[in-house]
């Protein structure tokens, strides 16, 4: 992060997507004759609480199978350095009965006055089905055309990703 000590308190209540050049993700399926496949990942963020180097939030991401929710809890270093993991909404819960895969995402937060970007890269699945994407994450606001249309998926707007509404209890 280039402007030392801002924190990133700015960055609860804020939303981001990933841009229309950095859709593409790859899929590993490791079967006696392996195949590698193109996926369009796209993915948006909501930060619901950054403070003291810490994040939490929800994401939505559609690989082709719809919209998932994850819950998003990550640390930015002060140089920029990012961690994030992402857990399948409800995966602690009794009645959950999904795959309960977490996926680690690091990369680095830019900020160069108004231009700021998350860059980052993420793996997850298993020894079967692994995916890789990384891709710059964008800021969006509902002035923005991705706001009502993201690239991947033009028929979606970020209102109709209800789950990224998902209350987070915060406890200190």
């Amino acid at each position: 992060m280039s402007e030392e000590g801002e924190g990133i308190d700015w960055l609860a209540g804020t939303y981001w997507y990933v841009p229309p050049e950095n859709l593409l993700a790859l899929r590993a399926l490791n079967t006696a004759e392996p195949v590698i496949e193109a996926l369009k990942d796209q993915t948006v963020w909501h930060f619901t609480d950054a403070q003291n180097g810490y994040l939490a939030g929800i994401s939505a991401t559609n690989i082709g199978k719809g919209w998932a929710y994850n819950l998003m809890v990550g640390s930015v270093a002060p140089d920029g350095a990012v961690k994030i993991s992402f857990s399948p909404l409800g995966a602690a819960s009794p009645d959950y009965s999904g795959t309960a895969t977490m996926t680690i995402g690091d990369g680095s937060l830019f900020v160069d006055g108004d231009d700021v970007a998350f860059l980052m890269q993420m793996t997850s699945g298993s020894a079967q089905s692994s995916v890789t994407h990384w891709a710059y994450m964008l800021p969006v606001t509902p002035d923005d055309p991705e706001w009502t249309s993201l690239p991947g998926y033009p028929e979606t707007g970020i209102p109709e990703l209800t789950g990224l509404n998902t209350e987070i209890r915060v406890v200190p």
